[in-house]
């Protein structure tokens, strides 16, 4: 599918859906990290009037307290109007807010554009209302303005229910 304005593609995107199949294999290995803080416990990662139209369409707070050396963010996230909203647009709207893994380590901000997504729904989405989705973002690679990181978002249970990959582009 393509989205087109001004006489350019905009978007290119492949969707593939099917339906449950019966299976004799069942593994869900995709453990929640555990989380130090809960939503509203630190102050937002992203506030404030200057920020991209965007960004304040979401809250964000942190889900660990003293964050560790690697390449990792993690983060409790919600979208703030939710209205006719449904969760598979829900889901991507968060995964391309969420900040790449490399966030602490920038010194000078600038713009960073989304490139590609691949992002595998995992069984049926559920509905958690207003709650925050659990989101972390693992970089393992950043380099010449191009970052390429692992995006996993559980539910307010712990449920895995998106994991992908994420491409960008850094202008900083």
């Amino acid at each position: 599918m393509d989205l087109v304005k001004d006489g350019g593609v905009e978007l290119n995107a492949t969707f593939l859906f099917m339906r449950p199949l019966e299976s004799h294999i069942a593994l869900s290995n995709l453990p929640p990290p555990v989380v130090t803080s809960a939503p509203g416990e630190l102050p937002q990662v992203f506030h404030g009037d200057n920020l991209p139209v965007f960004v304040r369409k979401f809250e964000n707070y942190p889900a660990i307290r003293e964050p560790g050396p690697e390449p990792v963010e993690c983060q409790w996230v919600r979208l703030l109007d939710r209205k006719d909203m449904d969760g598979a647009s829900e889901l991507l709207m968060i995964g391309d807010f969420s900040p790449p893994g490399f966030m602490r380590r920038i010194v000078t901000r600038g713009p960073m554009c989304s490139m590609t997504w691949q992002a595998n729904f995992l069984g049926d989405l559920p509905d958690i209302g207003d709650g925050y989705w659990l989101v972390r973002t693992i970089g393992h690679y950043t380099e010449n303005g191009a970052n390429s990181q692992l995006m996993q978002v559980w539910d307010d249970r712990g449920n895995p229910v998106v994991a992908g990959q994420q491409s960008t582009a850094l202008f900083c």
